[in-house]
């Protein structure tokens, strides 16, 4: 399994350009005093599925993660972003007709 950003999240305040543009991108919170910095590749969803595939690699699940009735008791400014699309889990299997 891999977990990426998903392809259809409303883009971060400093990024710029189309969906199909691809480009590493940085997003930076601060949770219980600890501040993070997290970079990753904003793609298309084309682009990421091929990536996989010249990798070996078939899609065998997707799954659209969102947070949980408890994650939203425990930190309430998630109902927010609660129908945004913001994760995007991939499981793979080996292409094994390959």
């Amino acid at each position: 399994m891999i977990s990426l950003d998903h392809p259809f999240a409303p883009p971060l305040p400093t990024q710029h350009g189309g969906y199909f543009d691809r480009k590493l991108v940085s997003d930076t919170w601060t949770k219980a005093d600890v501040t993070v910095t997290q970079q990753f590749w904003r793609r298309p969803l084309g682009h990421a599925v091929r990536s996989f595939a010249d990798a070996g690699f078939v899609v065998d699940c997707v799954v659209e993660a969102r947070p949980t009735e408890d994650a939203i008791v425990q930190f309430p400014e998630l109902e927010a972003v609660a129908d945004l699309p913001s994760f995007i889990v991939y499981r793979l299997r080996r292409d094994t007709a390959r």
